[in-house]
């Protein structure tokens, strides 16, 4: 199938390569081990900050998977990914972008879902969707420190929205069905437009706030979460649909941090194969 365009959305797992996250996996690029014997006594967050270092990443979109997957099909790129996206936000970019170009059909639609404790709301006085990362905030040295802050005025009022959010109207079952209302708005869509959709995971079944219920090894929501999407799934591995849960069977020190280049090109290799 000849595609026109490659049109993704997902958070930072999509958006970003982060090659000096973690210098403890086995898994590294060459020049970040390089890096690594060069300056044996500094720590990751002091050498991203170096300015040899910074210099390297002026060109890091060329190994991303999607400018990879973008060239290989030889189509335009349709990005929507970005760092924090949550889950409303992933699928109402796309889902608006499929409706308002609904004569351009025969494009190829990759899905990255996220956590489940990130929100997407109105901001009125901002007039902008904003995300926000649910978060227990009692954990925190500084309320300042929750995602989004910066944007209000007291910081203590995103604390005491979140704290109300979090009591009374956050549930993680809940918030699965909610993507699964999605999922099957959109999979409606491509069928329609003759698009061809794969959806993957990067944070609902690798990490969870409530580990009695999403990513245990038996998991009644993640098996039906799989043959509700099966169809749909990009399966790295057997039934491995989550990316960073992939990753740990190819790097026993990998520990859920953010793809690196070399990750972005066995995601790639793989989707390839895919389509």
């Amino acid at each position: 199938m000849k595609y026109n365009k490659l049109i993704v959305s997902g958070c930072s797992f999509v958006a970003d390569i982060h090659d000096l996250e973690d210098i403890k996996r086995n898994i590294q690029p060459e020049y970040v081990k390089n890096f690594i014997r060069k300056y044996p006594n500094k720590n990751a967050a002091e050498l991203r900050k170096l300015p040899e270092y910074i210099n390297l990443l002026q060109n890091y979109i060329e190994y991303k998977w999607t400018t990879l997957l973008k060239n290989y099909l030889d189509v335009p790129l349709v990005d929507f990914a970005d760092g924090g996206n949550s889950n409303p936000r992933i699928f109402r970019d796309i889902t608006n972008y499929l409706i308002e170009n609904k004569n351009d059909t025969n494009n190829l639609v990759i899905i990255g879902t996220t956590a489940l404790n990130r929100i997407n709301r109105w901001l009125d006085y901002k007039q902008e969707y904003i995300n926000l990362h649910l978060k227990n905030f009692d954990k925190f040295e500084k309320i300042e420190n929750l995602y989004s802050s910066h944007l209000f005025d007291n910081p203590n009022d995103l604390a005491d929205y979140q704290m109300l959010y979090l009591k009374y109207f956050h549930d993680e079952e809940e918030s699965l069905r909610q993507v699964q209302e999605n999922i099957d708005l959109l999979k409606y869509i491509c069928k329609q437009q003759n698009h061809r959709l794969f959806i993957f995971d990067n944070l609902i079944f690798s990490t969870s706030r409530n580990k009695r219920i999403l990513g245990r090894t038996e998991d009644p929501l993640k098996e039906r979460f799989m043959k509700d999407n099966h169809e749909n799934l990009l399966y790295f591995e057997d039934d491995i649909f989550c990316f960073p849960k992939f990753i740990k069977l190819y790097d026993n020190k990998y520990v859920n941090s953010h793809p690196n280049r070399v990750d972005h090109k066995i995601f790639f290799d793989i989707i390839k194969d895919k389509i």
